[in-house]
């Protein structure tokens, strides 16, 4: 038993009105502000958490942002790659044997 239970409990049976009606406002406001208290750094620490969160996110999109530059800049000045050149001639040759063959 708490010294404050203890001390309601003696006001009670002292039909001291006046002390065992503070005692009571005071013992109840202490268990709300420390509930409310309690619940602040909750709230906190949920918005440190989903901050760090953000703060992750932006950091790994800013990485794959810097890497897909990286990928672009190693491609080719002229925007094929060797295997694309190939396989453009390849077409481009077909195509021309078609029109010959066509055309007779």
């Amino acid at each position: 038993m708490s010294d404050t239970t203890r001390n309601l409990i003696d006001y009670a049976a002292q039909d001291d009105a006046v002390n065992f009606r503070a005692a009571l406002y005071s013992a109840i406001h202490d268990r709300v502000t420390a509930h409310i208290e309690a619940k602040k750094q909750e709230i906190a620490q949920g918005l440190v958490t989903q901050e760090e969160k953000e703060m992750k996110h932006k950091m790994m999109k800013k990485e794959d942002e810097t890497h897909h530059m990286k990928k672009e800049e190693e491609k080719p000045k002229h925007g094929m790659h060797e295997e694309e050149e190939e396989d453009e001639m390849k077409h481009k040759m077909m195509m021309k044997k078609k029109m010959k063959k066509e055309a007779y």
